[in-house]
């Protein structure tokens, strides 16, 4: 069954609840500190999930970011999204 919603109220009326996610999605060119010191600060947040996402690595360096984010993730209890291109 598909529900539209069309307004905070008709959600409220209804009782029906709204599960919202926060995703980080990482790009190292953009850090202007130590990248791994602030990937740590970001799993030990609030967010739910990080998507590993760094398109300027050849498939060995992403591999060994990949295993240290899943390490990082794990440590946190938080999902990591692996994403190359």
């Amino acid at each position: 069954m598909i529900y539209i919603v069309n307004s905070w109220d008709n959600v409220k009326r209804q009782g029906w609840y709204i599960v919202l996610k926060l995703i980080a999605v990482t790009n190292r060119a953009l850090c202007k500190q130590n990248y791994w010191d602030h990937m740590e600060q970001v799993a030990a947040s609030d967010i739910d999930s990080i998507i590993l996402r760094e398109k300027n690595l050849d498939e060995e360096e992403y591999t060994n970011y990949a295993k240290k984010m899943q390490r990082l993730c794990n440590l946190h209890q938080k999902q990591c999204i692996l994403s190359y291109f």
